[in-house]
């Protein structure tokens, strides 16, 4: 029988998991469209940490043609 922290941390880890996943994909796009980060933007992706944030910004990485079309407000 596992125990409840055990599960907890499968639980945490694989959300830490699926973060870092959807951070690799979002720099990789904005690479591939030649979007240029600042420092700044870069340590904003690495600091986020809701996913709906960063799946957010992968969608408009998609398509961007620059930085401030991806972290623009909506």
């Amino acid at each position: 029988m596992q125990s409840t922290i055990y599960k907890q941390g499968r639980a945490e880890g694989r959300t830490e998991g699926r973060e870092a996943g959807l951070r690799e994909a979002l720099l990789l796009a904005l690479s591939t469209r030649h979007v240029r980060l600042s420092a700044a933007r870069r340590a904003q992706i690495e600091a986020e940490t809701r996913a709906e944030v960063l799946q957010t910004w992968l969608k408009r990485a998609i398509t961007a043609t620059r930085a401030a079309d991806v972290f623009a407000e909506s």
